[in-house]
């Protein structure tokens, strides 16, 4: 036990060397001081909890699962996407992953994490959820027949209750008709 915190007092220890060195030469440029900036302000974030405050509360319990099984080496990599309450109010999605991977120089077990804005692909995947319901409304409730075709395989798709009401068909039966 002592041993393991040890080893893990290190390794923040070793990370932040690491990141300061990060933030010294991108210092060292005029353009590089504002992303030093940010990187400091990151490393900050991850000392007092920030990055857990974040969190959407409805996905942090997932995220918290799936992140200590990966930090107990139970598994080697992980992938969720879940949401972040930005302090100006909204929320922002991203895709989060890690992985194990082998350290060339050191030959250490390291790990990387990426994080991605997938706030607009959400965004889209709702408006065509929403699209989607519409349409399905809209066929759904029309009293006339209405069908749709796969032109490569020229097998009904879709179909209305006015269709298998009009035409005698079962779902079914319908899904194993073409118009050849």
């Amino acid at each position: 036990m002592i041993a393991e915190k040890s080893r893990s007092e290190g390794a923040g220890r070793a990370a932040e060397i690491r990141g300061q060195k990060e933030r010294d030469l991108l210092a060292a440029s005029s353009e590089g001081y504002k992303k030093a900036q940010l990187l400091k302000g990151a490393a900050d974030a991850r000392a007092t909890g920030i990055f857990a405050r974040a969190s959407h509360p409805e996905d942090y319990a997932r995220q918290t699962a799936a992140s200590q099984a990966y930090a107990h080496n139970e598994v080697d990599s992980y992938a969720i996407e879940k949401r972040y309450l930005h302090p100006d109010g909204r929320t922002v999605w991203a895709r989060l992953s890690s992985h194990w991977f082998l350290d060339p120089a050191s030959g250490r077990k390291q790990s990387l994490t990426i994080i991605s804005d997938i706030s607009e692909q959400k965004r889209q995947e709702e408006v065509l959820r929403i699209r989607e319901e519409i349409f399905s409304n809209i066929v759904g409730q029309a009293v006339d027949a209405i069908v749709l075709l796969d032109i490569a395989t020229q097998r009904f798709v879709e179909f209305n209750r006015a269709a298998h009401e009009n035409y005698g068909y079962t779902r079914e039966e319908f899904a194993t008709l073409d118009i050849a």
